[in-house]
């Protein structure tokens, strides 16, 4: 009955929320989730994605998602977002590694968004975040992370500092629910400091008394496999969020792989308070990557006797956006080490005695 009462004091907060005025400007809950396709994507779930799949990116969602990082990762992509109807665009970029060590994984990244126009006026911003994530058990991850950025936007300026906690638990197998496998979830507390608060739009300053993004916001999310064969996976997740405690956020995904090589995803994301304030509905995205191996036995600089096998993840994003905004984005991810997840064979020879 008590966790009841909980969730209904949730709703009400978020329903209060989404009435008031002080609004922030059309995006600013998705400030931090642009650079990088999987934003969109896997990583704007708290439980690793429809299909679990964690980068450096994954930091700005749930810094609990890098634990199992066996060698060096990297990623960077771009994100491009264009006001057809009044020719404007806006860009964001981003950059990020994860190292593991004996003591957990330690993973930084650099983003900067530049959206400057009516349609997502949501200003200039540049941020840094670190993040470390440990695995407890095989099936048991916790991260913490810590994020610091700078907004200008003509005569307005602010700044943002805020940290994120995160924890993702896995059951591999469920006997009573015989379809879903490898069940998967995750709880993040989000922007644990200040958000930017002050802003410029048509030349007056502005100040939003929650901030954006939403500061001391949960999220939990769980995911599983839906489907599992040889050649194909296909896998669901669905995540919910209270930013600031004063909004309600719902994403979904869908995602495909086949042969372990090609990926095919699409979902859908609602935002209570930007729907009931005429931004309108986002459209399902649509996302498409293909993995790879390259050889790089022979490159010396990562590491002494080097690594045999690097994948390479390629990945593409389409999403139309609210007001005439077509958002676009292509990243790569990199694994410098095939990801080790066969266990070894042991084979038992007999021997007969005479």
């Amino acid at each position: 009955m008590k966790k009841i009462f909980f969730l209904f004091g949730l709703f009400g907060l978020a329903a209060s929320g989404i009435l008031a005025d002080d609004l922030p400007p059309p995006g600013g809950e998705s400030l931090f989730l642009y650079g990088h396709p999987a934003y969109t994507t896997s990583a704007n779930s708290a439980a690793g994605g429809p299909l679990f799949s964690a980068g450096p990116y994954s930091i700005n969602i749930n810094p609990a998602l890098t634990a199992g990082f066996q060698s060096p990762v990297a990623d960077f992509g771009v994100s491009v977002l264009t006001d057809t109807a009044n020719a404007k665009a806006g860009a964001a970029l981003h950059l990020g590694a994860s190292y593991p060590t004996r003591w957990g994984v330690w993973t930084g990244a650099l983003r900067a968004e530049f959206f400057d126009f009516d349609s997502l006026p949501i200003g200039n911003s540049v941020a840094g975040h670190v993040g470390f994530a440990r695995d407890v058990t095989e099936n048991l991850y916790i991260g913490v992370g810590l994020s610091v950025g700078g907004m200008f936007n003509g005569a307005a300026k602010d700044f943002y500092a805020a940290a994120d906690a995160g924890v993702w638990y896995r059951i591999k197998e469920v006997t009573d629910l015989p379809v879903f496998k490898n069940i998967r979830f995750g709880v993040a507390f989000q922007n644990l400091g200040k958000s930017f608060n002050h802003f410029e739009a048509g030349g007056v300053e502005l100040s939003y008394g929650a901030g954006f993004p939403g500061i001391f916001q949960p999220k939990a999310g769980v995911a599983a496999d839906v489907l599992s064969f040889e050649k194909f996976k296909l896998g669901l997740s669905v995540d919910a969020s209270f930013p600031a405690f004063s909004n309600f956020v719902l994403n979904t995904g869908l995602q495909a792989e086949i042969a372990d090589m090609f990926y095919l995803s699409t979902g859908w994301d609602f935002n209570a308070r930007e729907s009931s304030n005429d931004y309108g509905m986002h459209w399902l995205y649509l996302s498409c990557g293909v993995k790879f191996q390259v050889d790089t036995s022979g490159v010396k600089a990562l590491g002494k006797d080097g690594v045999e096998q690097t994948d390479v993840k390629l990945d593409g994003l389409w999403q139309h956006l609210h007001k005439n905004i077509e958002h676009i984005a292509i990243g790569a991810t990199v694994n410098f080490g095939a990801r080790d997840g066969m266990p070894p064979a042991i084979e038992i020879d007999e021997i007969q005695y005479k």
